[in-house]
């Protein structure tokens, strides 16, 4: 005999609360090291992304070129690693949830998980960080993102995922 229970419907994590995160760059150039310019800013203030996030060359750069300058000849540079971050992400996390007793011995409990089923700002994650005075039309630039995978964090298709757990 199984006997019906409520349904659960509960979040894993609300959308945009723990998985907002903000990752450290590292900056770096063809020369070798980089210094930083003191009084500019690495991330542009009040960013917006423009117009047009297609093509590139379209975009506002999320990072400050003029914040760095190549170091004096064999020397290393100051510009360590993580001395900017990058874009928020927002990674939607939802679960329903179903128990059903079996005999008062047994439950089942059907699971339903989804992850970033409706992404948003996904261009935000990797901005061109390779600084070149030469060409620098696309640094701090957000590039096509490419390739599809199942499991990366932040990848381009939602996820959904199923389970059926039988406790004795």
């Amino acid at each position: 005999m199984i006997s019906g229970a409520d349904a659960n419907l509960a979040t894993h994590r609300a959308p945009g609360d723990v998985q907002q995160r903000r990752e450290p760059i590292q900056v770096s150039s063809r020369r070798g090291g980089l210094n930083i310019v003191p009084g500019q800013a690495i991330n542009v203030p009040n960013y917006s992304i423009g117009t047009n996030l297609w093509p590139q060359s379209a975009q506002n750069p999320f990072y400050n070129i003029n914040a760095f300058a190549y170091p004096a000849a064999f020397t290393e540079g100051n510009a360590g690693s993580g001395l900017a971050r990058t874009g928020w992400v927002w990674w939607p996390q939802y679960s329903i949830t179903k128990t059903w007793s079996i005999q008062e011995r047994f439950k089942l409990t059907v699971r339903m998980d989804a992850n970033n089923l409706f992404p948003e700002r996904r261009w935000l994650n990797t901005a061109n960080t390779s600084v070149n005075f030469a060409s620098p039309q696309n640094f701090g630039k957000f590039p096509a993102t490419t390739g599809y995978s199942f499991s990366n964090w932040y990848g381009q298709n939602g996820t959904l995922q199923g389970v059926l757990r039988i406790s004795f």
